[in-house]
């Protein structure tokens, strides 16, 4: 009785860590951020923001999405930046300093700055990021005792 009792608990121990395995990697997740780059979308400590993982590996992003991705001068670390320019776009490189340098962003990469370019390191730093490294797009931002903000794609279209 008492192993039978303890093969079910341990199956149900099982079957939650694969639903939450399931859910953390494919679903949503939460993360505490921290530094300046973001400012004025995402606070600079004590904010958590919500990760969609159903956009990893650049599925469904578009420029003016705010994503999290692997730095790739440090792959252990996550960065969450702006979407500037997505495969075969055309970006100015560094929109702080120059208004006549212009790269285009490759096949399988996006562009990435954050939206505090002062207090950001991005691809403006390190250039084009691979869409493999992208772990997901940010949809809110909560900072205790808060509500929960939708972080919403920026982009403006110019009316020609």
């Amino acid at each position: 009785m008492a192993l039978r009792t303890t093969g079910r608990a341990l199956s149900a121990v099982v079957r939650v860590a694969c639903f939450a395995h399931l859910v953390l990697t494919y679903g949503f997740e939460i993360r505490q951020t921290r530094g300046q780059s973001m400012l004025p979308t995402i606070f600079y400590k004590d904010d958590y923001i919500v990760i969609d993982k159903r956009s990893r590996l650049g599925r469904n992003i578009s420029v003016g999405d705010c994503v999290v991705v692997h730095k790739p001068t440090a792959p252990s670390t996550s960065v969450c930046k702006r979407v500037s320019g997505m495969p075969g776009d055309v970006v100015l490189r560094r929109p702080d300093e120059s208004l006549d340098d212009f790269v285009k962003v490759p096949e399988g990469h996006c562009w990435i700055t954050g939206d505090n370019l002062r207090s950001s390191a991005d691809s403006r730093e390190y250039g084009a990021v691979p869409l493999a490294l992208v772990q997901g797009r940010v949809v809110a931002s909560y900072m205790p005792p808060g509500p929960l903000k939708p972080v919403a794609n920026t982009l403006v279209t110019a009316d020609r």
